[in-house]
C-alpha cells in the first residue's frame, strides 16, 4: 500500500465505527455507499465551483439542480456559498468543519431507502422515501459532528449563518433554507470571490462589487465627480474633496450627501433646497413654506423643515380646521363653532365645544340659564389643577375671555377650588366645588371616548346640540 493511501485508510477508520457486521461513520449513523464517505484529501481544494446539473426532488417533484463541489461532495450551489461562510468561520474560531453527506441523487437515496424498509444494509437506520429527502432537494448536510469543538460550534453559531439542525434525533443533520451573512465564492465575480470590497477605476467609472458578489460600474460623472483611488476606489468631487462631508443639492429633486468624500445622491420626494444654509429635501407641500401648517380638505398637515406629517380626520368622521392657527380635527356637532357654550344639557351638566371637541360639565351647584351656577374663582386659571384646589377668591365661571383646554389631563377648569390638595394655577379664591368636565371625542376606533354611565348623557347632550342647530338654521 502506497504511504498516501495508508494514512487515508487509517484515517478513515478512525472515523468509522461498528453497525452491525458493517462499518459507519461516526458522524453520519449510516452506512452509504462509498461516493457518500470519502475522506477529503487535505490537499484538496476546500471548493470547486464548476457548475455541473443534477436532478434534484422537492416533495417528489423533479426538478434541475446546480451543484458544485464541497469538500469532495455535490452540494448545492447557494447552500455551498452559506457553508463557505460557515466554514470560514469555524476555521477562524479553531474548529474544523467538513461534509459527510451532501446532495443525493435519486438512484442513492433509494439505496438508503431499500436498507430501511429490508434491514439488510445501513444498520437499518431510517431514511426518508426517494424524491422526499432534503438532501435530494439541496438543502441538507450531513456534518462531522463527531469531530472535536464541531457539535458545540454548530450549536451556538450555526444559526448565525442559517444552518439548522431539523432532525432531533441526528445531531450530524444540518439544513440550509437561506439567511446568513451572504457571500461564498460560488457564482461570483472572481475579483469579488476574492474581495467582496473590491473597488477600482475604469476612467470615470467606479467599479465595485455589489450584494450578490457581481461587479458593477457607476458613472462617477452622474454625480458631477470623477473616480478617485485615493484612500480606495470612490467616486469623487470637488465639493466632497474639499469637505469631506458636505451636503449639496446635485439638481433640482436630487440631494448630494459626502461621507468622508466619497458622494451618494439620493432622490428627494419632492425637491431639494439649500434653505437655512445645509441642502435638505423637501416634500412638494412644503415648497412655498417649509414650516407651512393647514389643512387639505379632512387631511391636516404640518411641515418641520420641509418635511411633512399629516393626519385624516376624515377616518374618524370628523373634519379639518386651521382655526387658532393649528390645524386639528373637528366633529360634526362643533363644525363653524368650536369655542361655544351651548347650554344646560339638564339641570346638572353644562355642554360646549371646546377647539372643535364637544364637551360635558358636571355643574356641583346646578345648571341654569346656559351656565352652571355657584361656581367660583376669578377664571384667570391655566385648568392645571385636579378639580381639588384650595382656591379662596371670587370670580364668574365660565370666563369672559374664552374657553382654556386643561394642559395637564386633569378634570379641573380655569378658577377651579375645593378641598384637597390641587396644583392648579388659577388665581380664584372662593370657596365653591369646581365644574368636573368630561371630554367626549373619538378614538381610534371611531367610538365616543365616554363612560358607560355618561353614555344616556351623551346621549342628550347630542339631542340638545342638533336641536340648537336646527333651531339656527330655521
Amino acid at each position: 500500500m502506497h504511504r498516501t493511501s495508508a494514512a487515508v485508510g487509517l484515517l478513515s477508520l478512525g472515523l468509522l465505527s461498528a453497525c452491525g457486521d458493517e462499518l459507519i461513520p461516526v458522524a453520519d449513523q449510516e452506512c452509504p455507499e462509498p461516493w457518500d464517505f470519502v475522506v477529503p484529501e487535505l490537499e484538496e481544494a476546500i471548493i470547486d465551483c464548476t457548475e455541473t446539473t443534477d436532478t434534484g426532488y422537492v416533495s417528489g417533484n423533479p426538478f434541475t439542480i446546480t451543484v458544485v463541489q464541497a469538500d469532495g461532495k455535490p452540494v448545492e450551489v447557494e447552500t455551498a456559498n452559506a457553508y463557505w461562510v460557515m466554514k470560514e468561520a469555524a476555521a477562524a474560531a479553531g474548529v474544523d468543519i467538513w461534509i459527510v453527506s451532501g446532495f443525493r441523487t435519486q438512484a442513492q437515496q433509494q439505496y438508503l431507502y431499500n436498507c430501511y424498509i429490508n434491514c439488510n444494509c445501513n444498520n437499518c437506520n431510517l431514511a426518508a422515501t426517494p424524491g422526499y429527502s432534503n438532501h435530494q432537494s439541496g438543502h441538507a448536510l450531513d456534518l462531522n459532528t463527531s469531530s472535536a469543538g464541531v457539535l458545540n460550534w454548530l450549536n451556538n453559531h450555526g444559526d448565525e449563518f442559517g444552518f439548522e439542525r431539523t432532525v432531533p434525533s441526528e445531531n450530524w443533520h444540518w439544513e440550509w433554507w437561506g439567511g446568513g451573512p451572504g457571500g461564498g465564492p460560488c457564482g461570483q465575480a472572481p475579483e469579488c470571490a476574492a474581495d467582496p470590497n473590491y473597488g477600482s477605476c475604469s476612467g470615470d467609472a467606479y467599479v465595485h462589487c455589489d450584494a450578490n458578489g457581481q461587479l458593477v460600474s457607476d458613472d462617477c460623472t452622474a454625480v458631477g465627480g470623477t473616480c478617485s483611488d485615493e484612500g480606495g476606489a470612490h467616486c469623487a468631487n470637488q465639493i466632497c474633496l474639499d469637505n469631506p462631508f458636505a451636503r449639496y443639492c446635485a439638481d433640482q429633486s436630487s440631494l448630494a450627501v459626502c461621507d468622508g468624500g466619497v458622494v451618494n445622491v439620493s432622490a428627494c420626494p419632492g425637491v431639494c433646497s439649500d434653505q437655512g444654509g445645509e441642502a435638505h429635501c423637501v416634500d412638494f407641500a412644503c415648497v412655498d413654506d417649509e414650516w407651512a401648517a393647514g389643512c387639505d380638505g379632512d387631511t391636516m398637515y404640518t411641515c418641520t423643515e420641509g418635511q411633512v406629517e399629516t393626519g385624516n380626520c376624515a377616518a374618524f368622521d370628523m373634519s379639518c380646521s386651521a382655526e387658532g392657527g393649528t390645524p386639528h380635527c373637528v366633529v360634526e356637532e362643533c363644525e363653524g363653532q368650536e369655542n361655544v357654550v351651548f347650554g344646560c344639557v339638564d339641570d346638572d351638566h353644562l355642554s360646549r365645544c371646546r377647539q372643535g371637541q364637544l364637551e360635558v360639565t358636571a355643574c356641583a351647584a346646578g345648571c341654569a340659564d346656559d351656565a352652571c351656577t355657584g361656581e367660583t374663582g376669578d377664571g384667570d386659571g391655566d385648568g392645571d389643577g385636579d378639580g381639588d384646589g384650595d382656591g379662596d377668591g371670587d370670580g364668574d365661571w365660565p370666563p369672559d375671555g374664552g374657553l382654556e383646554e386643561p394642559s395637564d389631563g386633569g378634570a379641573a377648569d380655569s378658577g377651579s377650588s375645593g378641598g384637597g390638595d390641587g396644583d392648579g394655577d388659577g388665581d380664584g379664591d372662593g370657596d365653591g366645588e369646581g365644574p368636573i368636565t368630561i371630554t367626549v371625542s373619538d378614538d381610534d376606533d371611531g367610538c365616543a371616548a365616554v363612560s358607560p354611565s355618561l353614555a344616556g348623557l351623551y346621549v342628550l347632550l347630542l339631542g340638545a346640540v342638533r336641536r340648537r342647530k336646527r333651531g339656527e338654521r330655521a
